[in-house]
């Protein structure tokens, strides 16, 4: 994806720019700010039919709000969808008031850490588990790469990594 910056979310890059896009850009614009889910689940020629707009248009609108097609779009509302869930599961998770006790709020985040766990082992995929294990082992040299949190994780890996007695480098 050309944008990894949460804050360019598709939903969001569709509000912003909404108001300087062509008629017909501008109904798939609605279209798919009211039905989000309903879309990341359509085929291209679904959207057309169900939004009313031709395939050159649906090409058109995504590369003008940044995408270089359809299906980087459905990926970046997919993000979209997922941060959205999230967030409101965290705020409902953590509704922590500036009159909770410390224990309270040790609880609340125990609970939230669970909650994270619990749903990350819902969704993890044993075959590319197993598949990135293989690409690992079987590696010459590894290379861990990441910024900002990202950057500790990538830190993480590495430490756990290179006790394994293989070349591996990271960069921050």
């Amino acid at each position: 994806m050309k944008s990894k910056n949460i804050q360019s979310g598709a939903l969001l890059r569709i509000e912003s720019m909404r108001d300087s896009l062509k008629s017909a850009e501008q109904r798939l614009s609605d279209f798919i700010l009211s039905n989000p889910k309903d879309m990341v689940h359509m085929t291209i020629q679904e959207l057309e039919a169900q939004s009313g707009s031709s395939y050159a248009t649906i090409i058109r609108f995504c590369k003008k709000i940044g995408y270089t097609g359809f299906k980087e779009l459905k990926q970046s509302l997919v993000q979209d969808i997922i941060i959205n869930n999230e967030s409101a599961k965290v705020s409902s998770l953590l509704p922590i008031e500036q009159d909770d006790s410390t224990e309270s709020i040790i609880k609340k985040t125990f609970q939230h850490s669970l909650q994270t766990l619990d749903n990350t082992q819902s969704i993890i995929d044993e075959t590319a588990i197993n598949r990135a294990a293989t690409a690992l082992s079987s590696a010459q040299e590894t290379l861990f790469i990441g910024t900002g949190t990202s950057g500790v994780s990538a830190a993480y890996a590495f430490a756990r990594f290179y006790r394994i007695g293989k070349r591996m480098y990271i960069r921050e």
